[in-house]
């Protein structure tokens, strides 16, 4: 009686570990197989993702509205400077008229000398706050000129984008390798230059 008890016993046991065996090997399977379903899955969903790139320094160089704006800068530039020759050469000549009289022994007195300085002193006082004011509107016509750029820039690539629904369109800059034939810059700056044709001589 004891040795069937003990062979039942036994045979249960076996049967459990089978049970169990075989309840593990389909857990496997059953993970490899999601594995094997998620990568391919992974690597569709990003081989299906539609990006492009333009060349900013293109658009720079070509774009009817930013030659405009660059030529209308080097303009405020080349104005500052002028401004700020015309005010060293009055200082100078204020100096230097001083310095002669000093020489020649023009002042007659230690005050008129004195006056003579604080002038000068008040009016370099004078040229360096022109100066400064001057620059200060220059960089703030160029910086709204630049924001006005970069305005036109965006909203032709936001229409431009909802009639091809790219996913991204990135600047060149943005990344280190792009394949040649996700160039649309050539395409985009034809379409800024026709809404924008600028005032071309």
């Amino acid at each position: 009686m004891k040795k069937i008890v003990f062979a039942l016993a036994s045979l249960a046991v076996l049967i459990t570990l089978a049970l169990v065996n075989t309840s593990c090997a389909d857990s496997a399977k059953e993970k490899d197989a999601s594995a094997t379903v998620a990568q391919p899955a992974g690597e569709q969903a990003a081989a299906s993702i539609n990006i492009r790139y333009v060349d900013m320094d293109s658009l720079l160089s070509n774009y009817n509205l930013a030659k405009e704006i660059s030529e209308h800068s080097q303009g405020l530039m080349m104005d500052l400077q002028k401004k700020q020759r015309q005010k060293e050469t009055e200082l100078n000549q204020l100096g230097s008229q001083i310095q002669n009289k000093v020489q020649s022994n023009g002042y007659l007195s230690e005050a008129s000398y004195n006056a003579d300085v604080q002038s000068f002193q008040s009016k370099q006082n004078q040229a360096e706050r022109y100066l400064a004011n001057e620059q200060q509107k220059a960089q703030q016509a160029m910086a709204e000129q630049e924001q006005r750029l970069m305005d036109s820039l965006n909203s032709y690539i936001a229409d431009y984008n909802a009639i091809h629904h790219y996913d991204a369109i990135l600047y060149r800059s943005a990344g280190i390798y792009f394949d040649k034939s996700l160039d649309i810059t050539a395409e985009v700056l034809e379409g800024l230059n026709n809404r924008y044709p600028g005032a071309t001589k």
